[in-house]
């Protein structure tokens, strides 16, 4: 049987003890393992944080990563779309150039402009005699000229080009002239 200490430091069998000294005894007994477990659990706690951290902090990035893949999906069926109307715009712009009194072609053609426009697409300014780019242009054919002026310059536009944005996404269709010495 276990003696148990009263209030005033004594036991019941008669003894008196100090009692911080018991006390502390008891600790120092019990310490080891107490403080054994004790950080064990703190180290496994911070394991657990930094496990926590590390996966807040992933699905932090996951989150972002899919955001970006979700917009350029977006952009590049926005731009694949943008790209099939470019044909029936040059096909509007043929029809105006041919019979450019129709008031009924000339708002739809305006009004196809505008939408266009206001989705960010816009014309690749190409005219006659602008030095030839590589990356504006595109040559489809080269034409022998007399005029040493015009060497290496654009003496066609067969297409325009188109940029949505800040990305081109067709490139001017140009004939380039070719000076030959006769």
């Amino acid at each position: 049987m276990i003696d148990k200490e009263e209030d005033n430091g004594t036991k019941k069998d008669g003894c008196v003890c100090d009692k911080k000294n018991s006390s502390s005894d008891k600790v120092s007994n019990e310490s080891n393992p107490n403080n054994d477990e004790v950080l064990s659990l703190k180290k496994k706690l911070e394991e657990d944080k930094d496990k926590y951290v590390r996966l807040l902090a992933e699905f932090d990035n996951y989150k972002k990563r899919t955001a970006r893949e979700k917009m350029s999906i977006i952009e590049s069926a926005e731009e694949k779309l943008l790209v099939a109307l470019l044909d029936v715009f040059d096909d509007f712009d043929r029809a105006v150039d041919v019979n450019s009194s129709d008031k009924g072609l000339l708002m739809i053609y305006s009004k196809l402009n505008k939408v266009l426009e206001a989705k960010g697409v816009n014309k690749i300014k190409v005219g006659i005699g602008d030095e030839f780019n590589g990356e504006l242009h595109d040559a489809i054919a080269a034409k022998e000229i007399k005029d040493e002026k015009l060497d290496r310059k654009i003496i066609e536009v067969v297409k325009c080009g188109y940029m949505f944005r800040s990305k081109i996404i067709r490139f001017a269709q140009v004939v380039i002239g070719e000076y030959k010495k006769q």
